[in-house]
């Protein structure tokens, strides 16, 4: 039997809180860059983006280890949520 580590537990928050954010706060993004039209394609983009690497992270946490590929997929969420952050421009 297998303890639940640390970093486990923060992936499953950060997903959550992923989650949390685009739900609440998409309203809002559409209506800043007044593009309403592009609601359909957040979500849908948002559902292929999280579901499509699934099989290939899986593998690769099988080779390297699941420590590595929590510290990679955290800097790539972060870095992806600075990037997201600092844009000025939704077209």
């Amino acid at each position: 039997m297998s303890m639940v580590t640390r970093e486990e537990h923060t992936g499953v928050l950060l997903a959550a809180l992923d989650t949390t954010m685009l739900a609440t706060i998409t309203a809002s993004i559409c209506t800043s860059f007044n593009s309403f039209g592009y609601l359909s394609w957040i979500v849908t983009t948002y559902a292929f983006g999280a579901c499509i690497p699934h099989p290939l992270s899986g593998h690769l946490t099988d080779i390297y280890g699941r420590r590595a590929g929590l510290a990679l997929y955290y800097t790539v969420f972060a870095t992806g949520t600075v990037l997201c952050g600092r844009s000025l421009i939704f077209k």
